[in-house]
């Protein structure tokens, strides 16, 4: 009897020190795991060099400048509604802005900030970032602890690439970077496999220039792996900054000299001043009628976004029996479907290519 009575004692003990130990359990409060701290400001290093804090959550972003290329390149990176200033008058009306306002409606109301930062003005919008083509922007802006990114004008593929692998960085995005990068680097790769093949004395040499100011560019950069050879010779000239690259002020007779096979111009307005100036008579790209103007969407595609699309276009011009314009409509339209989520028309990307005019 005592050991039923002690056995039945024991596990009624066991029992109750199982319901305390379970309900001390559900009494204490578990410790909730300390949530990650997430940084609010990157550091990046721009193409000046310089050292700049930004903050990881851009929400207004102010261009200065080359205005409509650095546009692009944001477009690029699916941040085209943070830009809050305007297109330059002087460059509002030029038809190769057309996509700009297309594609980030909002610009269309934004200020125009001229071309010296005002200081004061520039504060009183409060961007998160200025983004200049200028150093002495990004001097003048010193003062006002605004964050100022300086991205180069575009002069070649490695200034394109270091741009957007900047960009990447300041838009927490470098995936992005890298996919355009990449992108850029197989469609000249695949150009390669072609013109490679073309001996150097039967490839065209091609002038790059603007005839309205007489402006003449270096462009090896994209017209070599088109299969073209640069004739400009900058060499002992004079240059200066033109806006949104370098240019030179070149001379007739230089261009006598030069004696281009083919001429890519800025606007078609400069296609008859060339063709009616008797000084030029001679010059084998106006006497063939071998001048083209440069594409455009979100702007001239020299330092634009869609640069690495214009050394094919240049291969369509230069050797139009191996390079065929309906399969670069299709690039063209592929480009702006996965860099800027817009489906272009056969009709919109045929007008890119006659350079918007």
């Amino acid at each position: 009897m005592y050991k039923k009575n002690f056995k039945r004692f024991y596990v009624l003990v066991t029992a109750l020190l199982i319901l305390m130990v379970t309900a001390a359990g559900c009494g204490t409060k578990q410790a909730a795991p300390e949530a990650a701290s997430v940084p609010t400001t990157v550091t990046v290093t721009d193409m000046a060099g310089r050292t700049v804090t930004v903050p990881t959550n851009i929400k207004k972003v102010i261009t200065f400048n080359a205005v409509p290329p650095l546009n692009s390149l944001i477009m690029a990176f699916g941040k085209g509604d943070t830009i809050i200033n305007g297109i330059p008058a002087s460059m509002v009306k030029m038809p190769q802005t057309k996509y700009q306002t297309i594609l980030a409606p909002q610009i269309a109301k934004g200020p125009d900030l001229g071309s010296t930062p005002n200081v004061e003005t520039i504060m009183a919008l409060t961007p998160d970032v200025v983004i200049t083509s200028e150093q002495s922007t990004a001097q003048a802006l010193q003062s006002s602890k605004i964050p100022v990114i300086y991205l180069k004008s575009s002069t070649s593929k490695d200034d394109i690439e270091k741009a957007m692998t900047i960009l990447g960085k300041v838009f927490g995005n470098p995936d992005r970077a890298k996919e355009y990068n990449q992108y850029y680097e197989d469609k000249l790769a695949a150009l390669n496999k072609t013109v490679a093949t073309i001996p150097a004395d039967q490839r065209p040499k091609v002038l790059n220039m603007w005839a309205s100011n007489m402006a003449g560019f270096n462009s090896a950069w994209w017209i070599d792996p088109a299969g073209g050879v640069d004739a400009f010779d900058g060499q002992g000239m004079n240059g200066g900054y033109g806006g949104v690259t370098v240019r030179y002020q070149i001379s007739y007779e230089q261009i006598l000299q030069w004696n281009p096979d083919i001429i890519i111009v800025r606007d078609a307005k400069d296609i008859p001043s060339l063709e009616s100036n008797p000084q030029l008579a001679n010059v084998k790209a106006i006497k063939n009628k071998k001048i083209y103007v440069t594409p455009a969407g979100t702007f001239t595609w020299n330092g634009a976004v869609e640069t690495p699309l214009l050394s094919e276009w240049a291969a369509t011009k230069f050797y139009p029996d191996l390079f065929k314009q309906a399969d670069l409509v299709n690039d063209v339209k592929g480009f702006y479907k996965e860099f800027l989520n817009y489906q272009l028309t056969d009709k919109e990307a045929e007008e890119m290519l006659n350079g918007l005019q």
